[in-house]
């Protein structure tokens, strides 16, 4: 691959024409883009924003006659970076519907990555609130719907940047505020479980937008723009498609045969509502089970109804994402090993830990205890995020698959909130964290949490597909170095199929 160094040296001296051999293809300008992507501090200038908004709009046309590339498959090794540099405004789709990927790079392309790489543009500052608009207005296709859900989410990270001015930000908010407001759901609020008076064990919808769970939590910095995340779970894509046939893999032809929950593709309809919400917050964030068992339709699905959806998405590991038997009868000889190869090459980050800093005051880390513990790869990592947190006076909110042990003796018998699936559940001495828990480094990583409590204001998983509201018993140090007790929120959400595609979310609002 090619190096965006390169490309910029090609840009600079006029080289990346059409038919100079010296220049990139579009599929290698892709590749670098993405490689070079920021993954962890997410910040956009104003300025960079009024020039997201120009290319979009330049190219949107052309996007709006299709609704994928015609020669980026799924399972195409350029996949995420071509959805990614399309939803950045780099590049548009031809009029035949493709991208190409080597063919290089047009002069009318160069031109373009160079302004956006440098944050420029012709339009006026004060014209980028109402150009959002019309972008969201225009937009008709599916590749548009990548186009403008990156932009929205940008645009409200935009609210927090050092260069923009009052008029623009006043202006920016409200524009946003206008789109929230024609395109969620609104009506009146039903309330399905609890009361608003306990909002930690209340569950509502309004309209017909997703059953929701909203928490509020306070940052350190509390005289800045909020910070919201939706998060939802066990979306157990589950499908068999011409290439598992092709392939013909007895453990996946198996699965096929007994697994009837979902088959065909159901949840495809059934996580709209959910992706629908979630494109007007800061992050959306899967927390595993994505899918059903590890097949190409399996991965299919994900590929199409979220990856490509939110180019921005994060998205952590559950037990049925790596394995290829369920329900099935054949048994699967492969090491999980080459599983997660398998995911790796679609995975839009780490498949063991990614963290993501917004608005310079809430940190989200995504971690993997999909195998029901902690791996000691992620002690580290971790480690190292939670000393940034507090040396820079960052909340943090961790999302992983399944929930960890409370050590609350008041949760030894925890009742759901509503069941889907299990009933009464002892939260205070089974699963991962236990105090007889001897999984790898499982107690390392469940100590550093806990011991964090200050600056940890949630864990959020799924797994247990009902909702349940529990509290891990944590500890928070003093000046001096003591320890003293602290509780930190478990949110234990249900399934997002559930309900006849109603969709379960998770709304965390940090002020």
């Amino acid at each position: 691959m090619k190096t965006l160094l390169a490309l910029t040296m090609a840009l600079g001296c006029g080289c990346a024409m059409m038919g100079d051999k010296t220049a990139m293809t579009r599929g290698e300008m892709a590749e670098s883009l993405y490689a070079t992507r920021p993954l962890r501090e997410f910040k956009v200038s104003y300025g960079e924003l009024c020039s997201l908004l120009e290319s979009v709009s330049q190219t949107l046309d052309a996007t709006n006659r299709h609704d994928a590339f015609a020669d980026i498959a799924y399972d195409h090794p350029l996949n995420n970076a071509v959805y990614y540099a399309l939803a950045n405004g780099y590049v548009q789709v031809k009029e035949n519907g493709r991208f190409d990927a080597d063919e290089p790079i047009s002069a009318a392309e160069a031109r373009r990555l160079k302004r956006r790489r440098h944050g420029k543009c012709s339009i006026r500052r004060s014209e980028a609130p109402q150009l959002l608009k019309s972008i969201c207005e225009r937009s008709q296709s599916a590749l548009a719907e990548a186009m403008t859900t990156h932009c929205i989410k940008q645009a409200a990270l935009a609210l927090s940047s050092e260069d923009i001015a009052p008029k623009e930000f006043i202006a920016l908010k409200g524009v946003l505020a206008e789109l929230k407001a024609a395109n969620l759901p609104h009506g009146d609020i039903e309330t399905i479980v609890g009361s608003p008076n306990d909002p930690n064990r209340w569950i509502f919808r309004e309209g017909k937008g997703p059953f929701t769970r909203h928490y509020t939590f306070g940052s350190l910095k509390p005289d800045t723009e909020p910070v919201e995340l939706v998060i939802f779970n066990d979306t157990h894509f589950n499908l068999v498609n011409e290439k598992d046939e092709a392939e013909a893999n007895p453990s996946v032809l198996s699965t096929r045969e007994y697994r009837r929950w979902l088959r065909n593709g159901a949840s495809a309809e059934l996580v709209k509502n959910a992706m629908h919400t979630a494109r007007y917050a800061d992050q959306t964030i899967v927390a595993g089970d994505v899918l059903d068992y590890l097949s190409w339709g399996c991965m299919q699905l994900t590929v199409e109804c979220l990856f490509r959806k939110d180019t921005d998405i994060l998205a952590c590991l559950g037990g049925h994402d790596t394995t290829r038997v369920m329900q099935g009868k054949v048994a699967d000889p492969s090491p999980i090993e080459s599983r997660r190869d398998f995911l790796r090459a679609f995975w839009p980050h780490d498949i063991h830990y990614t963290s993501r800093v917004l608005r310079d005051k809430v940190m989200v880390i995504v971690l993997d205890n999909g195998q029901g513990g902690y791996e000691e790869r992620l002690l580290a990592p971790l480690a190292a995020d939670l000393e940034k947190a507090r040396r820079e006076n960052l909340v943090v909110i961790i999302v992983q698959h399944e929930p960890v042990c409370t050590r609350n003796p008041e949760e030894t018998d925890v009742a759901p909130l509503r069941r889907n699936d299990p009933g009464n559940y002892n939260y205070a001495e089974r699963l991962s964290g236990n105090p007889k828990d001897k999984w790898g480094r499982t107690q390392d990583v469940y100590n550093l949490i806990v011991r964090n409590a200050d600056i940890v204001r949630a864990v959020v998983c799924g797994h247990m597909h009902s909702d349940y509201y529990v509290e891990i018993i944590g500890t928070e140090q003093d000046a001096e170095g003591n320890a003293t007790p602290r509780k930190i929120p478990q949110i234990v959400n249900t399934g997002v199929v559930y309900d006849g595609g109603a969709g379960h979310i998770v709304s965390i609002t940090i002020k």
